[in-house]
């Protein structure tokens, strides 16, 4: 009896899903969960702490229960949702995707120059406009943008920086809006070798520095997702080291990435949740 009132609960909070505001890591009250539920981020799963008020159900199944049902249930967690999803260029190009869910981990997204990876990241990242809807953790682009963007952080394939700046001054603004601080700052910087150079203006940075300093921007802060456009491109052979290592310490710290290569032996770089493919503006799953 107890499994059945379960799985009837899982129905519920399915059907439940786009009314629910999902708030990581934050408790609510007996009260305010008669008509919240209570998420708790995990590595692969969302635990829902949920109660939820008697006079939902009228059947024996519950008498058996008390007033307010105290049970945790185990409900697949996808980190990503996108629906409808369209971009036209007028070029006539068209992306187009009807639905896609993605788990937490790492996602590849391969496909030739000019297939639509980086529109797509893009408009995760909040930077192109779209039909459709793109929901992270709950929290959809176009109902909450503020907050949807405290939590992407997003590295082009060939950043482009004001001139005028050095990357100490870029860093800093950037870190006063995603909320990094100093050791976190410094951490980065000796990861990705960036040494003395930081104080330089970043007009004089070559290809290789001036992707070293989007990759920084792209780990600043505490980011839910982090999108990396070709993040392999114009680095030297330590510093491609050095990335991989900080990426999978991030998934061990509950993050997600997605990541794009044209490269045929990316697919080997990392133990991937999924592969996806772009081609004539479609996407299609390869793995996972």
């Amino acid at each position: 009896m107890r499994n059945i009132a379960f799985e009837i609960l899982e129905v519920l909070f399915n059907l439940f899903d786009n009314l629910c505001e999902l708030r990581s890591k934050k408790k609510l009250s007996k009260t305010e969960a008669h008509e919240n539920t209570i998420w708790n981020y995990g590595s692969n799963q969302i635990e829902v702490l949920a109660f939820i008020p008697f006079t939902f159900f009228n059947s024996e199944l519950f008498q058996q229960f008390p007033t307010l049902i105290f049970q945790k249930i185990s409900i697949k967690n996808f980190m990503l949702k996108i629906s409808q999803f369209k971009k036209s260029y007028s070029t006539g190009f068209e992306l187009k995707i009807d639905s896609l869910q993605l788990p937490k981990g790492i996602h590849l997204i391969k496909g030739e120059n000019g297939s639509g990876k980086s529109t797509l990241l893009k408009a995760i990242a909040g930077i192109h406009d779209f039909g459709g809807d793109i929901t992270l953790e709950g929290i959809a682009i176009k109902k909450d943008p503020v907050r949807f963007r405290e939590i992407v952080n997003y590295s082009d394939a060939e950043p482009m920086f004001p001139d005028f700046l050095n990357l100490d001054e870029l860093i800093a603004f950037v870190a006063d809006t995603k909320g990094a601080d100093s050791a976190q700052i410094h951490h980065l910087k000796t990861e990705l070798g960036i040494g003395g150079y930081a104080k330089n203006p970043l007009a004089s940075y070559s290809s290789g520095m001036l992707k070293k300093a989007g990759l920084i921007l792209a780990f600043i802060g505490n980011p839910r997702l982090i999108i990396l456009d070709e993040p392999f491109t114009t680095i030297d052979v330590e510093t491609q080291a050095r990335l991989k290592k900080l990426v999978l310490s991030h998934v061990a710290d509950g993050k997600s990435f997605l990541i794009t290569s044209h490269l045929a032996d990316f697919e080997k770089l990392f133990e991937y949740s999924s592969i996806l493919e772009i081609t004539d503006g479609k996407l299609s799953k390869v793995y996972g």
